[in-house]
């Protein structure tokens, strides 16, 4: 797997103020708990149970093998692990490298952990996150999708984020997962709308995967979003931390959206991770032959998501009270209308509602202003990169 390797002062480098060892988490557990993370074939589930059991990660590592290997699942092997210099070594160096570079760390136990994720049982043992968006948000939604998204999805994806923001005084925390398509569009969208969000990684924080959204990870900082992983500074990207990266989403969510999604594919790990921890599942529809919607289609098929088409429709499944109805004359990107004159802003209205794209003609009888009048509206917001023709002579926002 092909991935760039970012030292984490560059990435952050202008974003948020180092504040040198201030940001050092003082659990006085920390480094017992760390290493007990890297000791291999433990897992959360039993690392967890061991916790819960001797009541600290510290009295695990202390325990006696003898003890130890009387307990169900562990076995000489795993017990040799424990009481490692050099993994209590290596958990000093993580949390000397976590103060370095002001990233956080809440335990499962912590009164500080996201408590939408401690309600699943198989919440991670830690998360490590840098950023400022609050972790227990009002309302959440996971907003997740395929990597090979159609022009249709995330215009979608787009238009119902945005009408999110403007229907609440506290709008939703997105949370995704960074990923190339819908993920990355989701978190766009918040950004665009003053909105937080959080981007769950699979990989440690000294590394951003997939590079090509190296900067949109900088952008979510400079917001106040976050960027979370389950998994220490120097752990990099491989399969299967994504297929765990996950539940993660789910776990911090109200409720998941899937946009856009084939037959297989993670978005629809994540949905089943939702449904597993008894959060509403919603999905777009598509057509029957479209490729990329099989999935989503699925999922309404088999009544295991609810169908949505805009933001109103998630806020009154999840019985959101609506409480800035007036706000919807007024979109919140205030920066998509910037340097336009009326007769701009009218058509991006207009496109903002239609994400699939609309015709000149369409514009033009809508607006009930002559067809002329539009072309000439229309190449001014193509020269101004506000809008794109696509084939079929259907026009569309530049997000």
């Amino acid at each position: 797997m092909a991935f760039c390797v970012i030292k984490i002062l560059s990435l952050y480098a202008g974003t948020i103020k180092k504040k040198n060892h201030s940001m050092e988490y003082s659990h006085p557990d920390a480094a017992y708990i760390l290493a007990l993370m890297r000791v291999t074939g433990v897992g959360v589930a039993r690392a967890k149970a061991l916790m819960d059991y001797y009541e600290s990660a510290q009295n695990v590592w202390k325990e006696k093998s003898q003890a130890l290997l009387t307990l169900p699942g562990l076995n000489a092997e795993i017990v040799g692990q424990f009481g490692s210099g050099k993994l209590l070594d290596l958990a000093k160096e993580e949390l000397e490298w976590m103060a370095q570079h002001s990233i956080r760390m809440s335990f499962y136990r912590d009164a500080d952990y996201p408590q939408r994720l401690a309600d699943c049982t198989d919440c991670p043992v830690a998360v490590f996150y840098r950023g400022g968006a609050n972790l227990n948000p009002s309302k959440s939604l996971a907003v997740v999708g395929t990597r090979r998204a159609t022009e249709y999805g995330k215009q979608l994806t787009s238009s119902v984020i945005g009408e999110l923001a403007t229907l609440f005084v506290e709008p939703p925390t997105i949370v995704s997962g960074l990923a190339i398509g819908i993920d990355a569009m989701g978190h766009k969208a918040a950004l665009n709308n003053n909105m937080p969000t959080v981007a769950v990684l699979g990989h440690g924080l000294a590394t951003i995967y997939p590079r090509y959204n190296r900067s949109l990870a900088v952008k979510i900082l400079e917001q106040g979003g976050v960027l979370m992983t389950e998994y220490q500074h120097d752990i990099w990207p491989d399969g299967p931390n994504f297929v765990q990266r996950d539940r993660i989403i789910a776990g911090l969510s109200d409720a998941t959206l899937v946009a856009e999604s084939a037959d297989k594919g993670g978005s629809l790990i994540t949905a089943s991770c939702a449904l597993s921890y008894n959060r509403d599942v919603f999905a777009f529809p598509g057509r029957v032959s479209d490729v990329t919607y099989a999935g989503c289609n699925r999922l309404i098929r088999t009544n295991r998501a609810a169908l949505v088409a805009t933001g109103r429709d998630i806020a009154s499944a999840m019985n959101w009270d609506v409480d800035a109805p007036a706000a919807l004359d007024e979109p919140v990107q205030t920066n998509l209308f910037t340097g336009l004159t009326g007769e701009e802003k009218d058509v991006v209205r207009l496109l903002r509602k239609m994400p699939d794209g609309i015709s000149a003609n369409e514009i033009a009888k809508t607006l009930d202003v002559h067809m002329s009048k539009i072309s000439s509206t229309l190449i001014q917001l193509e020269f101004k990169n506000k809008v794109r023709l696509l084939p079929g002579n259907l026009y569309v926002l530049v997000l």
